[in-house]
């Protein structure tokens, strides 16, 4: 639908609660209120873009045999995502049917292999971890070692520790650090390690590999993310009665007789409750046009958008390769690409490569990119080159037909230990006004599920301040 010419909204529309953004937190806020507030409530969901979806959302691209659904960026989703995976099943999308499920190994271009065996947790993890090849026995207790201590300590680490220094305190061999935990802590948190916070990193791990056994499970789309969330919300919603509004974008907020109103490019909206589930640059910009009544207390100070400070933001790379019938290559459902000389360290980006299966006859991969401190300049696909040429000397298979990078250059906010995170008090940012988004999140890095977790809380939020007004 993301094509379509939507009408204009109704002069002075008025709403019981309006939820701008319709990325995954946005749609989940939605959700949530639609199915756990009053049945008569009206809800409104507005998009500026032309789909739903956000950072995580689907495109079509042309890799040199014809147009192709992928994503913006190659996304993963794990077991643990439970509230991701329970909003999904809500609407009645099954995620065994749009998410291809395998038990989580790390395996590395040099020889590292490790899956967990099929034993209780943490037995799982810890006879996975001894029987890992490409280390050495040291360096298999050395990690079995971490877990355990990590575990003994109920999953903290001293407050404004960074992933480096929590390491080099428990005694972890560097071979160790460069093989598999400085590898996982860029994936996850998007942050080098020397900068990355130790707090969120354990809290991860705590999720992941120190959870039940299908808590570590790699998920990935069959298909595009679109289909497991933002294609199938926007037909339950508006079956349930929620007004969708793409290509819709806000540009002023003001408040009156305990309403908003919100300046929209389809016109006017008023609605009782505002949930701003946007990007913190956007929500700030937004915020900054709240005009108030003179006589209205205010729950923050005189300007609401300084209760948001933007986190810094890391740029995420992801370069889709095809390969043509003739040398359509066996690849691994996921590797992690790492050059065979010891302590080697290439100055060409990618990290991971995930098989993305056969598309007409032509097999398709994409490579993740993340914390990048390269030149992200693609001109006349030099850097695609490099990286395909990479990916296909560690794997020893041939270079492929096609490559193409796309860059999402906000894609994610460094994960350190003195990020500044939005604590969302009970009263929200204005009174009937909450933030939704992974920034706002306290306990995770910046994934799908801390976007999730965001919107339901907030609608959680917005549906407690509407049971106080009745009441």
């Amino acid at each position: 639908m993301s094509g379509v010419s939507e009408p204009p909204i109704a002069p002075d529309t008025r709403f019981d609660l309006c939820v701008v953004g319709a990325g995954w937190a946005g749609l989940a806020a939605s959700i949530e209120a639609r199915l756990e507030g009053p049945a008569e409530q009206r809800i409104a969901l507005l998009e500026a873009a032309p789909q739903l979806g956000g950072r995580a959302r689907a495109l079509t691209l042309d890799l040199g045999f014809g147009p192709v659904e992928v994503d913006n960026g190659q996304h993963l989703l794990i077991g643990a995502y439970r509230d991701t995976l329970s909003l999904m099943t809500r609407i009645g999308v099954q995620p065994d049917q749009v998410l291809r499920r395998r038990a989580m190994s790390l395996s590395d271009t040099s020889g590292l292999h490790l899956r967990p065996v099929k034993l209780p947790a943490p037995l799982h993890l810890a006879l996975g971890l001894l029987l890992a090849r490409g280390l050495s026995m040291g360096d298999r207790w050395a990690m079995l070692r971490l877990m355990r201590s990590l575990r003994a300590a109920h999953w903290s680490a001293p407050q404004g520790e960074t992933v480096q220094l929590m390491l080099h305190r428990t005694g972890q061999p560097e071979s160790v650090c460069q093989r598999l935990w400085h590898p996982l802590c860029v994936s996850a948190l998007n942050t080098p390690p020397a900068q990355a916070c130790a707090q969120t990193f354990v809290r991860v791990l705590r999720d992941s590999l120190g959870g039940a056994r299908d808590a570590s499970d790699f998920l990935l789309p069959v298909t595009t993310l679109g289909d497991c969330l933002p294609v199938p919300a926007r037909s339950w919603l508006e079956r349930h009665g929620v007004t969708v509004q793409t290509g819709c974008p806000v540009r002023r907020l003001a408040q009156s007789h305990r309403a908003w109103r919100l300046e929209t490019s389809r016109g006017i909206v008023r609605a009782r409750r505002v949930i701003l589930a946007l990007p913190a640059l956007n929500a700030r910009r937004l915020m900054a046009t709240i005009s108030l009544p003179s006589a209205l207390p205010r729950a923050m100070p005189a300007r609401p958008e300084a209760c948001i400070i933007e986190p810094a933001h890391e740029a995420i790379a992801t370069t889709y390769l095809a390969w043509s019938p003739k040398e359509s290559p066996r690849l691994p459902p996921w590797v992690l690409l790492r050059d065979r000389t010891p302590w080697a360290r290439s100055d060409v980006p990618g990290d991971w490569l995930f098989d993305r299966g056969i598309h007409r006859g032509h097999r398709v991969a994409a490579i993740v990119s993340s914390a990048l401190s390269t030149d992200l300049s693609d001109r006349g696909g030099a850097l695609s080159q490099l990286i395909a040429s990479r990916a296909a000397a560690l794997l020893g298979i041939p270079t492929p037909a096609f490559a193409k990078t796309i860059t999402e250059r906000r894609a994610t906010f460094r994960c350190t230990p003195d990020r500044s995170k939005l604590e969302q008090a009970e009263a929200g940012i204005e009174p009937g006004l909450w933030l939704a988004g992974d920034y706002t999140d306290a306990d995770y890095p910046a994934t799908l599920e801390s976007a999730v977790r965001s919107g339901l809380r907030a609608a959680h939020l917005a549906l407690q301040d509407q049971a106080a007004s009745i009441a």
